[in-house]
């Protein structure tokens, strides 16, 4: 794990003012890795690299080249099949230099070209240089697990692992992008491949970049629909199911560093410890995080998940009573706003489990993969309805005829499926937890951001993508929540978030539950063992119940939050009101003062719950203030070092 930084320029050479901010890129990159930093500097092309040392710890420091130096490399992430690639390689006649799993990538690319990617398994960001070719290749894992930003202009390309590096080099500019901003507004996360700085894009998952003789070329080169989904299944498709996740938490394994596992006691989670824990010769350690006294406390399962796994097992309690400066801290952390409140706590436990170990599993993409939301049950519920009403009463089933004639035939959630299905399915994703819904952002936007949006949805821009990931397949409305889930929610939000929460902190996190042979294999189930009328994650929970006690099998599934509704009408009222509105930096440039008023008002007084759209203002607000204005966030100077919880006996 590791954090790269470069420039190329397809034609012409780096002047040495243009060379002197890598540098300070690699600098703002030093807590992703601790452990050291390299260059490479050939005449049109500066690379850098920190490193965080977990595979090869003598010898694997970056870049890395070939055999004669024509082809050099920076990585951030993990190969997970190595050591099979460097078998195959030396056969091939290649000669390797170092131990490191990343020494791969030059001599695949030797063989393979820009199809090398194809190969490999693992999570990653690379950034790859052809001194003969004089061509940059850069690529990101399936999912988008490690992440890519880059800026290009002319013939120049900037890339680096974080967006704070590429504002190190005054031709990117602090400058908002009003579209990433009506998408966050809805989506409370910025979809790939825009960010919320103008001009500066991120590399979408699954896709590579090549740039040569001054032209930039992005091409997908993997979709998990590239599986088509069976008719039916049998225990033979189970006992496959349950293979393929021992062997994705057995791959994940490899390090030279102590492992440990993020452990929040539902079944993703404890499904990885317990595999894991089979795997290991030595006694994992695990980390959950407290919250006494509250629902979201899960304490108790995460405690008998790691007596079923046989791990130790450390609890972190979480302190409210800093909030702010919580909140505060992840604004400055986080360049990409990402107003997921299950970050402060993530970060909490994050700068904890780093006392102990280097690398940690996840239970991160188990949902996701595995169809285990809400909203795939209840889409799952409305086709069975909609295969009963199409029999009965044809007629019915245009939604507004639906309305007139039956306006609550079912009960109001599935009316509200059945007009979420009528939405794009990266629209009808986020419809069922709408947070700044169409004629409210429209209302809180000052009239220039309103102009600037008011005819483009925050979803079109990402429909061709969806389309893409497709390929060519024509899936129903599960499937289309799903794709948009992987190729939306998890690099935008949640990858985003494990990514920079660790790695604040010089932590490693993997998820053997994205592991794509393990994708596909699920991918291929029914739908009846994705999701129905009664279950999520059918498939998944039947595994489950192989190899976990009854109580975490069939526990309710709970969300990885914090009582953050509660907070903003009692303890955070009123550095709610001072942030958003007596020192707000963007209230009046880019809102109306009169909405969040009302907003904040209705809140308080207990009128609507209005949690999900104060938080994504305060998030925004102290984002801007710190990566556009650059100035203080509005409480005490925090960086990732401070505390986020206090230790308790496990």
């Amino acid at each position: 794990m590791c954090g790269i930084a470069g420039f190329f320029d397809a034609c012409q050479d780096l002047s040495p003012r243009v060379r002197g901010y890598r540098g300070k890129m690699v600098t703002a990159l030093a807590h992703r890795g601790p452990d050291g930093r390299g260059e490479f500097d050939a005449a049109a092309v500066a690379l850098g690299h920190s490193r965080l040392s977990i595979i090869d710890l003598q010898t694997g420091a970056q870049p890395l080249t070939n055999e004669d130096g024509s082809v050099v490399v920076v990585a951030n992430g993990e190969i997970y099949n190595h050591l099979e690639l460097r078998n195959e390689l030396a056969a091939r006649g290649h000669r390797f230099r170092t131990d490191s799993d990343c020494e791969v990538l030059v001599h695949l690319w030797e063989e393979y070209g820009s199809a090398c990617v194809e190969k490999l398994r693992g999570m990653f960001a690379f950034v790859l240089y052809d001194c003969q070719q004089r061509v940059l290749f850069a690529a990101r894992d399936r999912f988008g697990q490690k992440p890519l930003f880059y800026h290009f202009e002319h013939s120049r390309l900037t890339f680096a692992s974080e967006i704070k590096a590429l504002l190190k080099c005054p031709w990117v500019a602090r400058q908002v992008d009003l579209l990433a901003l009506d998408q966050f507004l809805f989506y409370q996360f910025v979809p790939p491949p825009r960010t919320m700085f103008e001009g500066v894009q991120q590399l979408p998952p699954a896709h590579w970049m090549r740039v040569e003789h001054g032209r930039l070329q992005i091409e997908r080169y993997w979709s998990l629909s590239d599986g088509t989904t069976g008719e039916g299944a049998d225990d033979d498709d189970l006992d496959r199911f349950e293979q393929a996740i021992d062997d994705a938490v057995a791959s994940h394994l490899v390090s030279d560093v102590p492992v440990g596992i993020f452990l929040s006691g539902g079944i993703d989670s404890s499904i990885v410890a317990v595999l894991a824990a089979r795997h290991s010769s030595d006694t994992l350690e695990s980390f959950s995080i407290a919250f006494p006294g509250t629902r979201y406390d899960e304490t108790a399962q995460a405690r008998l998940a790691s007596r079923s796994a046989g791990t130790n097992h450390h609890v972190f309690e979480f302190q409210p009573h800093d909030v702010p400066e919580q909140i505060a801290a992840a604004a400055r952390a986080f360049d990409q706003p990402v107003a997921d409140r299950a970050i402060l706590p993530l970060m909490a436990l994050s700068r904890e489990a780093s006392r102990f170990v280097k690398v940690v599993l996840t239970g991160d993409g188990g949902d996701e993969i595995n169809a285990g939301y809400e909203k795939y049950r209840r889409v799952a519920d409305s086709r069975t309805w909609h295969r009963w009403l199409a029999r009965r009463m044809p007629g019915l089933l245009d939604t507004r005829e639906l309305a007139r004639c039956c306006p609550d035939p079912l009960g109001y959630r599935r009316l509200r499926t059945r007009l979420a299905l009528k939405l794009s399915p990266q629209e009808s994703g986020r419809y069922f937890t709408g947070f700044w819904e169409g004629w409210q952002r429209h209302k809180l936007f000052a009239p220039d951001v309103r102009k600037a949006v008011v005819d483009r949805s925050p979803a079109l821009p990402l429909q061709a993508g969806l389309e893409e990931a497709a390929a060519g397949r024509d899936p129903n409305a599960l499937d289309e929540l799903a794709l948009w889930d992987q190729t939306g929610y998890l690099a935008g939000d949640l990858l985003l978030k494990t990514d920079y929460s660790t790695m604040s902190f010089g932590l490693e996190a993997r998820a053997p539950l994205l592991d794509h042979h393990l994708a596909t294999v699920a991918n291929r189930l029914p739908d009846r063992l994705k999701a129905t009328a009664a279950q999520t994650k059918v498939a998944l929970r039947q595994i489950a119940a192989r190899l976990l006690p009854k109580e975490l099998v069939e526990r309710p599934k709970r969300g990885f939050g914090v009582p953050m509704k509660r907070w903003l009408q009692n303890e955070l009222s009123g550095w709610t009101r001072e942030i958003l509105l007596d020192s707000s930096a963007t209230t009046g440039e880019f809102f109306q003062r009169r909405t969040i008023e009302r907003t904040i008002d209705e809140h308080l007084l207990g009128r609507h719950n209005h949690t999900g759209r104060l938080y994504t203002l305060l998030v925004f607000e102290l984002w801007f203030r710190h990566h556009i204005l650059e100035t203080d966030t509005g409480v005490r100077d925090t960086t990732p070092e401070d505390r986020f919880g206090e230790s308790v006996a496990a």
